[in-house]
């Protein structure tokens, strides 16, 4: 049975409303105060300091909080290593849910060096078959099962009393006799071979487990929730919001090249995004910052904790600062900066607390904080100190801005995402939250970055409302709400996240779609520029619904003439190598053939080659991996489900 239909069934009544949510990698459902927009940002502490925009910071639903997450890893410059080696003598499991977008050879995991007889490789080649690998040779081709491209999979190696079967999706697809002890380092998507490194994976990996049992000895139902640390586990990750083993080892986790941790998960959330649960975080280009008023600033003058949970995206220039009012190093002014050799540091008068380069890493959350107790200053990144050092007298200065993003003119603007950023007076300890914060007493500053407007409720993107792109509630389907769009500067954009990264994939794009006057030419969706090879370009031209990819390749496009005033659900899909084209649940023109790798890229709405887009979008959703219309069929008739 499918994955998918696994899940789908084993929801139930009581699980998920749409059981194929996990595929969601975007859902804008347009509901929410009239002319909301994602630009306005609110300080939750009882001062209620005005914050001000510079450039065009934006916010989102991205956040640190929550359990359904993976690693993106993007083919042959990044992988993941564990700094302790394993022994497995007798039984073992390694499982993992893969989600591989590309019909390139792809390595799921390597223990030890595969030239030996100690070491084992297991991947998934072009051709979507399994193999293992090891002694300098296969032990196992399995040709009876194709892994598909875009679709989480659960994978499971097990050995028991001498036997190695792999399992797929809980069925057992091949046995082979092995025994011989495993032992080395191990590896997520790199295959070690005669001491060389070769990574290769294409795609997302989640919930990586390995024990030193047999977990699985007969056809099973993989898990529908996040794997946990049972007896025996010696690794467990790919399940986080940063880089980390989960199993009682603790062991380091190391990524190499460029990984990514991502929301995207093989499980289905229990609950619609919400604020107080998941949180949100801004997003910051590498050009832009908030500030706070220049008066009436926070000063602690005993104990304090500033802290902020943050995602670091690039290492291009020389330092990236959190946040702080440093300006020429006047008493109490401070700083949270990064060096892009990975060190961090607390900055305050007179202080100098660098960490030991390698601390920080590009593309997980981390979470930082700075507190006094007494005269003693603490510096911790997730939970753990870095630097201590004595500081008398008081921090801050009542008459200097606090920047979060950039320190004081133009220096070193951050690139990527802040969550929580606060300033208490009182010692909060450096333990990592599980929750977002609230105003304890004490509070001074807390940006949440929880007042989008516009709000992914697939928890993967921060939009930028661009022009006056905002939320209308009188002109909407379903909910309370639309997206208006103006048709001259109007339209969304996000940082590349994965959301559009097809692959040669499924996928379904739909969403309403309401002109206000005579239909015109606009584009309903795109990935990256015009530079951006292959690409998503969905748009109404010259009177066709069309896709292209971004090279200028028509791959499919269907004539139509809208109505102005009139709501239409427009949906696009690809199963197998079929391309669709669909206005109110039925298929229009003829199907198309096209086995394009479509390729991730920023998010745009509204805006690209075809124009800006004039009307209203309501429930716009991307599902990645799953064609959910593949014949005529009877629109939604009620908001689409958000979990």
């Amino acid at each position: 049975m499918p994955v998918r239909d696994l899940l789908s069934a084993a929801s139930g009544t009581g699980g998920a409303t749409d059981p194929y949510f996990y595929d969601v990698s975007l859902l804008l459902n347009g509901d929410g105060t009239n002319g909301a927009q994602n630009n306005t940002f609110l300080d939750s502490s009882t001062n209620n300091f005005t914050i001000t925009r510079n450039g065009n910071t934006t916010q989102g639903s991205f956040s640190p909080y929550g359990n359904l997450w993976s690693n993106y890893l993007s083919g042959t410059s990044s992988y993941l290593t564990t700094g302790t080696s394993v022994s497995l003598s007798g039984s073992f499991t390694y499982e993992v849910w893969v989600n591989i977008n590309t019909s390139n050879l792809s390595v799921i995991g390597c223990i030890g060096d595969e030239f030996l007889s100690s070491g084992m490789t297991f991947f998934v080649n072009s051709s979507g078959n399994i193999r293992i690998y090891t002694n300098n040779g296969y032990i196992n081709n399995i040709t009876g099962t194709t892994i598909p491209n875009n679709t989480w999979t659960h994978i499971a190696f097990v050995r028991n009393s001498g036997t190695l079967t792999t399992y797929v999706n809980g069925v057992s697809v091949n046995t082979v006799s092995h025994s011989a002890t495993l032992s080395g380092v191990v590896y997520v998507g790199n295959e070690r071979y005669n001491g060389t490194n070769s990574p290769s994976y294409y795609g997302y990996a989640s919930n990586v487990r390995l024990t030193n049992t047999a977990v699985y000895t007969t056809t099973f139902t993989p898990s529908t929730t996040p794997l946990t640390a049972i007896s025996g586990t010696q690794l467990l990750t790919c399940q986080s919001n940063r880089f980390i083993d989960n199993s009682t080892n603790n062991a380091t986790v190391t990524p190499t090249g460029t990984p990514s941790v991502q929301r995207f998960s093989p499980f289905n959330p229990t609950a619609p995004y919400s604020t107080s649960v998941i949180g949100g975080s801004g997003y910051f280009d590498g050009s832009s910052y908030l500030t706070t008023p220049s008066s009436s600033q926070p000063v602690a003058s005993g104990d304090f904790t500033i802290s902020a949970w943050f995602y670091l995206t690039s290492f291009s220039n020389s330092y990236y600062v959190v946040g702080g009012n440093w300006t020429s190093g006047n008493s109490g002014e401070w700083l949270i900066q990064i060096q892009n050799n990975g060190a961090i540091r607390f900055l305050t008068t007179g202080s100098s607390s660098f960490s030991s380069s390698g601390l920080v890493s590009l593309n997980q959350w981390y979470y930082f904080s700075a507190t006094r107790s007494g005269t003693t200053v603490t510096a911790s990144l997730n939970g753990t100190s870095f630097a201590s050092y004595s500081l008398s007298g008081s921090l801050g200065l009542s008459s200097e801005s606090i920047y979060i993003g950039e320190q004081a003119g133009n220096n070193w603007p951050f690139a990527g995402y802040i969550s929580d950023f606060r300033f208490v007076t009182s010692n909060l300890g450096s333990t990592v939250p599980t929750s977002p914060a609230t105003a304890v007493s004490g509070t001074q500053l807390l940006t949440n970055f929880t007042n989008a407007g516009i709000p992914d409720l697939a928890m993967m993107n921060d939009l930028q409302t661009v022009g006056n792109a905002q939320v209308s509630t009188s002109v909407k389907k379903y909910g309370t709400g639309s997206i208006s769009f103006d048709g001259s500067t109007a339209y969304l954009l996000s940082p590349a996240t994965g959301a559009l990264g097809f692959g040669t994939g499924d996928f379904t794009i739909e969403n309403w779609i309401y002109f206000p006057s005579t239909p015109g030419n606009g584009q309903f969706l795109r990935s990256g520029g015009s530079g951006n090879t292959n690409g998503i370009a969905w748009q109404f031209y010259s009177g066709n619904l069309q896709l292209y990819s971004q090279n200028n390749a028509l791959e499919i496009q269907a004539a139509w003439s809208p109505s102005a005033t009139t709501w239409y659900h427009v949906a696009l899909t690809r199963s197998g190598t079929t391309l669709r084209i669909f206005v109110n649940g039925t298929q229009i023109g003829s199907n198309a053939t096209s086995s394009t790798s479509f390729v991730d890229g920023a998010i745009y709405v509204a805006y690209g080659g075809a124009g800006y887009l004039n009307g209203y979008l309501d429930d716009l959703r991307i599902t990645k991996g799953y064609a959910r219309y593949t014949s005529n069929f009877t629109p939604p008739t009620s908001a689409l489900p958000t979990y």
